[in-house]
């Protein structure tokens, strides 16, 4: 590291330039002791690999943006090379392989984690502070949805072969970890794909239930497909009052009115702010965390095809 005005400068090396890691490197310069030395992109033949760059450049993290079929390997490369690593959502297709990986992490004493934008949105924070303070109550229900017209035709996202999955591997990782975020571990879901609109390999739309540990239940609702006229993305019920965070503003209403708290989204403040924490050594989410995910997301596809209620796989 080299010294700035705000301190030891961080050098990331960032894997993969699609449409989130481009988000990202528009984000470090909210935060200026974080740059991005190198990029390289396993999914673009021709564009120089990353252990070239490593060879080529010393970095002191690394930020895995690349499609998700290739997070493994990565993160496990990374990981015995001794590099601390902060991977997009998923760290891996399936939750065993995730596992592995956390494992790793602890085992090499490596810092790994995933990302998890929405846990750095200051609405959601307070959220959760509101939550844990009671004032909404006991916690009874949380939902989110992230429902928006996107057109997935030409983007690996909607690849089955690149992601493994379609809009609930990808908003729905979001979404879950939100959940586990205010109401603690998922122990079981029931899933079904929307009706497909895009015509995809992959589902464009689905529906999540889920129990947690502690007797909460939730909803998911992702869709690239659909257009939701909600204004909030995360609604929190409990016996004596809900919250909800929105894109545009967010409140609170309890027997004592509806007060509004915060400011809108920032999607560039929440990117820039998990590499600030996981450079700080306080990652948004831990490897346990992360792993967790997957194995929700995971129970979650085979409830696609039992129809069922299937129990999360810790």
């Amino acid at each position: 590291m080299t010294e700035t005005i705000d301190g030891p400068r961080i050098r990331w090396g960032l894997i993969g330039a699609g449409h989130i890691g481009n988000a990202y490197l528009e984000a470090a310069g909210l935060f200026p002791k974080h740059e991005f030395v190198w990029c390289a992109d396993p999914a673009i033949p021709g564009s120089g690999s990353y252990e070239q760059a490593l060879e080529q450049s010393e970095i002191d993290a690394a930020l895995i943006c690349a499609p998700p079929k290739l997070h493994y390997l990565i993160c496990a490369d990374l990981l015995a090379r001794g590099i601390p690593t902060l991977c997009e959502k998923p760290i891996a297709l399936s939750a065993e392989r995730a596992r592995n990986l956390a494992i790793w992490s602890k085992s090499t004493g490596t810092p790994f984690s995933q990302s998890a934008k929405f846990r750095a949105v200051p609405e959601v924070m307070e959220a959760y502070r509101r939550v844990h303070n009671h004032e909404i109550g006991d916690l009874i229900h949380v939902d989110v949805t992230f429902s928006a017209f996107v057109n997935m035709s030409e983007r690996w996202a909607s690849n089955t072969e690149a992601v493994g999955g379609g809009v609930l591997m990808d908003n729905g990782s979001d979404a879950v970890d939100l959940i586990r975020y205010i109401a603690g571990p998922i122990t079981a879901v029931r899933g079904e794909p929307g009706a497909a609109i895009q015509y995809l390999p992959v589902e464009d739309s689905a529906r999540l239930e889920v129990q947690t540990d502690s007797g909460v239940r939730g909803c998911v609702w992702v869709s690239w497909s659909h257009s939701s006229d909600r204004a909030d993305y995360l609604r929190i019920t409990g016996t004596a009052g809900t919250i909800e965070v929105g894109w545009k503003g967010s409140y609170i209403t309890t027997e004592a009115g509806t007060e509004t708290f915060g400011n809108p989204y920032d999607k560039l403040y929440s990117l820039g702010l998990q590499l600030e924490r996981f450079a700080s050594g306080q990652p948004l989410v831990d490897a346990e965390e992360a792993a967790a995910t997957v194995a929700v997301i995971e129970a979650g596809y085979r409830s696609f095809q039992s129809r069922n209620w299937e129990t999360v796989k810790q």
